[in-house]
């Protein structure tokens, strides 16, 4: 699976947890920045797991002003390659 694959599933959950179908969202773009909250990030953390079966360490728990999209997919990538 490619970056931008990753990139448009986690797009899609985001979508899915914010109840939105936010069409302008991209690697660039900041999570925080889209009204996710750190409940949300969570929440999105886990069905992120869930999706690539993978499992994220405890630090990447912490929703931060600087975490974008595609901070998200690296670290996705990094997990199942």
């Amino acid at each position: 699976m490619n970056q931008l694959e990753v990139i448009e599933r986690i797009i899609e959950v985001i979508n899915g947890v914010v109840g939105e179908n936010n069409k302008e969202l991209t690697g660039d773009t900041k999570v925080e920045s889209i009204g996710v909250s750190s409940i949300d990030y969570v929440k999105i953390l886990i069905m992120l797991e869930t999706e690539f079966d993978i499992e994220f360490d405890d630090d990447d728990l912490v929703l931060d002003e600087n975490t974008f999209i595609s901070d998200l997919a690296n670290k996705i990538s990094a997990k199942i390659n």
